[in-house]
């Protein structure tokens, strides 16, 4: 029987191991250049919790108004809201303007936004000061909701 030679060389074990050891550490110097330096750093801000929110949304909530975004500033207070179906329109227009104007008497406007079945409806704007005089019977019914303005092109 005749045997050939096979002319391939291994390559020795050291040599596999000192190969490894210099891909990792070119890997390690690669990460460590690319991480943020101190300047780069995330820096902590200050975030302000606005009471009048959450005070607003517990109201709602307690209304059976749950799924609810609110944003009060002085400006404005903004309520969208998808509509339980177990109430009207309407009559969460009603409940929204008075919990607003309770709690966040000093905004000066109350814009609400309804959703029904994932579809805006009309946007419902009033001065808060207007709500307030209805909530207290200075103005009757007619007369509030002649203040109103309608967009129904939402």
């Amino acid at each position: 029987m005749i045997s050939k030679t096979n002319n391939k060389k291994i390559l020795p074990l050291g040599f596999i191991f000192a190969f490894f050891v210099l891909v990792m550490l070119v890997a390690l110097f690669l990460f460590f250049v690319s991480s943020p330096d101190s300047k780069d750093e995330i820096k902590l801000v200050d975030v302000e919790v606005n009471s009048h929110n959450t005070e607003i949304f517990v109201a709602l909530a307690g209304a059976g108004i749950v799924d609810v975004f609110v944003d009060a500033t002085p400006e404005k207070t903004t309520v969208i809201y998808s509509l339980p179906e177990s109430i009207k329109k309407e009559e969460s227009w009603y409940y929204i303007f008075g919990a607003v104007a309770g709690i966040y008497p000093e905004t000066q406007k109350i814009i609400v936004q309804a959703y029904v079945g994932g579809i805006a409806t009309e946007q419902i704007e009033a001065k808060t000061s207007d709500v307030l005089d209805f909530i207290e019977k200075k103005v009757p019914e007619k007369d509030f909701l002649e203040t109103i303005i309608i967009d129904s092109d939402t």
